[in-house]
């Protein structure tokens, strides 16, 4: 009974393999596996040293879909929200792909895999509609997938990433109005105030859910996308 167990529990782990090495295969073309390195559809050959040309002017998207949100916010008279994490993902994904940054990019690409289902459940709440929402929220997370085939993951990205959070809610109180509430920096996020009446227990929970989230896509992450290989 026990090697019946256990040999159903090895077919299963090898199905789970097979999927996740068909998905990664649908994101990222490889060429062997004799040490050369990744190719992307439309990316080119790779180098293992440096990101090539191509993706570092892939640069280009993520800072137009930046300059394009920010062009909204400052007709509407509100830009401070271009301090919001998924706006500053795309101009920091910009720049290190420019720069070739491989850590930026990584803690870029996170930030907007995390926000997209946050993105998507205010639409569905609150009717968020603008096109240049859009381009932020998935064009950005478009080019960075296309990205991390190249730079990969690293172990300690999630913590950057989450470094870069809490630096980033703290500037968001310091520079926007509390009435736009950037980053959930002055007061609940609206939605959960049934379940926070007190923000100093909302800003604490949050945070530490927000850790906690970053570390459990970064350990996937790593795995889909694997340093080194």
């Amino acid at each position: 009974m026990l090697l019946f167990l256990d040999k159903v529990s090895k077919n299963k782990s090898n199905k789970i393999h097979e999927t996740f090495k068909v998905l990664k295969q649908g994101i990222c073309l490889t060429e062997d596996n004799e040490g050369r390195v990744s190719e992307h559809i439309t990316m080119g050959r790779i180098k293992e040293d440096r990101l090539s040309i191509w993706l570092r002017l892939a640069g280009v998207i993520p800072l137009f879909l930046f300059l394009a949100r920010l062009q909204f916010f400052l007709k509407s008279d509100t830009p401070g929200h271009i301090l919001w994490m998924c706006h500053v993902a795309n101009f920091t994904l910009a720049l290190g792909l420019f720069l070739g940054k491989r850590e930026l990019i990584r803690v870029s690409v996170l930030w907007l895999i995390i926000g997209a289902p946050l993105w998507t459940s205010d639409m569905a709440r609150f009717g968020l509609r603008s096109i240049s929402t859009f381009g932020t929220h998935i064009g950005g997370l478009i080019i960075g997938v296309i990205a991390l085939c190249n730079v990969k993951f690293g172990h300690r990205s999630w913590l950057y990433a989450f470094l870069f959070f809490i630096v980033l809610q703290q500037a968001s109180s310091f520079f926007t109005s509390p009435e736009l509430n950037v980053n959930a920096a002055h007061y609940v996020y609206r939605g959960w105030e049934m379940l926070f009446s007190n923000y100093l227990l909302f800003r604490i929970v949050t945070t530490a859910l927000s850790g906690l989230v970053l570390w459990g896509i970064g350990k996937g992450l790593v795995r889909f996308f694997p340093p080194g290989k």
